[in-house]
């Protein structure tokens, strides 16, 4: 069988978004992926896995949080988070930690506002991308409803 190696089009995320289930469905972790859909559209999606700290024991790692930009500003991050919290919580994780590119300020303090503390290892230049975690305390209240958000509607008709 030959094939090619090519950048993701958009044309391939409904066969992508079938990959990343099926992978998540492997390794026994479904409800690993979540996105935000009113109305059967896309709004952004969360990616994260459970890790194992020898210090803290069962860990969440955020890979990726994205809201489409003409959906942001409107809540739909903070319930995205607040629900892998919530699932990173009932999996019994102490902490969920997360990397920021230290140039994305909104990204910044969109996870300082919602109680991560900021824990960088600079590059040897100094930069590098910043860490946040949420532990203990942060982590129950991000697993609650996010502050000032009611509910997500629930699915169906």
């Amino acid at each position: 069988m030959e094939y090619r190696i090519r950048p993701c089009a958009a044309s391939d995320c409904p066969q992508l978004l079938g990959m990343i289930r099926a992978l998540a469905e492997f390794e026994e972790m479904p409800e690993q992926v979540a996105i935000g859909v009113p109305g059967g559209v896309l709004l952004g999606y969360g990616l994260f896995f459970v890790t194992h700290s020898t210090r803290w024991g069962p860990s969440l790692y955020l890979e990726d949080l994205y809201v489409a930009p003409p959906h942001r500003g409107k809540g739909i991050g903070s319930r995205l988070l607040s629900k892998i919290a919530e699932a990173g919580v009932e999996a019994g994780c102490r902490r969920l930690r997360l990397s920021v590119l230290d140039w994305n300020e909104s990204a910044r303090r969109f996870y300082g506002a919602r109680g991560g503390q900021e824990e960088t290892l600079g590059g040897w230049d100094g930069g590098g991308p910043r860490c946040f975690v949420f532990r203990g305390e942060a982590l129950t209240a991000l697993a609650g409803p996010p502050p000032g958000v009611g509910p997500a509607r629930p699915e169906g008709p």
